[in-house]
């Protein structure tokens, strides 16, 4: 009888790592592609089919629940839904003081910082008065130049018109993935190379996982699924044209 039980509950216990759940995933409006943006209402992009080949794994159902930054940071925290995609622990580092919080392991290495006119590459830091950014991303690698008041910042509403105020020159740079920087260029604007990455100035990596303060599980298992899968991930990023 006691064999019994202990088969039953290890069987219970196996079924309970493997069952598969609707999920709640909370995920930015920000036109952010090819990382992930909205089309028609609907997420796409990169981050959409590997999230998508998650759940399929998994046999998760994903309700996606596209909601402006503040509002999806704060929907996580009060658990409202059950994973945050994109997240990086330093994002508004205070609003997450106190808060038990699970982090993946990053699905994607963004690299962010300053692309100038092209003529303006390698002037230095002192050439740089205005930095455009899209409201609700924080340029914290100079942040202390901000609170200085030697950098004035100009926020625009999507990535689309924060290229064209840096293509316009309206501010000196505009803090962005090069990656998002040079897909709108070439794709929008129809202008490749009008505006370059300056990699002499101030630059920082966000790492792009999900989070959770109530399914410690679920992150577990996107960080399996990274591990398992990166081979189709890797093709995944060959054909958003995302850099390894």
């Amino acid at each position: 009888m006691r064999s019994l039980r202990m088969l039953l509950l290890a069987v219970t216990a196996m079924i309970g790592v493997a069952r598969a759940d609707n999920i709640a995933m909370g995920v930015e409006t920000t036109e952010y592609y090819p990382f992930y943006h909205l089309e028609g209402g609907n997420y796409a992009g990169f981050a959409r089919e590997v999230l998508d080949a998650f759940a399929a794994k998994y046999h998760h159902t994903l309700s996606y629940k596209p909601l402006d930054i503040p509002p999806l940071l704060t929907a996580m925290l009060n658990g409202e839904v059950d994973l945050k995609f994109p997240d990086d622990a330093h994002w508004a580092a205070d609003k997450r003081a106190g808060k038990t919080i699970y982090y993946s392991k990053p699905l994607i290495d963004v690299y962010e910082g300053l692309m100038v006119q092209s003529a303006n590459v390698g002037k230095g830091l002192d050439s740089i008065k205005t930095i455009g950014t899209v409201r609700g991303f924080s340029p914290f690698v100079y942040l202390d130049q901000v609170k200085s008041g030697k950098i004035k910042v100009i926020e625009a509403q999507s990535f689309s018109a924060l290229v064209k105020i840096g293509s316009m020159k309206e501010v000196d740079g505009i803090y962005i993935s090069p990656t998002i920087g040079d897909y709108q260029l070439e794709h929008t604007f129809h202008n490749p190379g009008l505006l370059k990455f300056d990699k002499s100035l101030p630059n920082a990596t966000s790492h792009f996982g999900v989070s959770s303060t109530k399914r410690q599980d679920l992150v577990k298992q996107f960080d399996e699924f990274l591990e398992q899968e990166k081979p189709a991930i890797d093709a995944l990023r060959t054909k958003y044209h995302i850099s390894h």
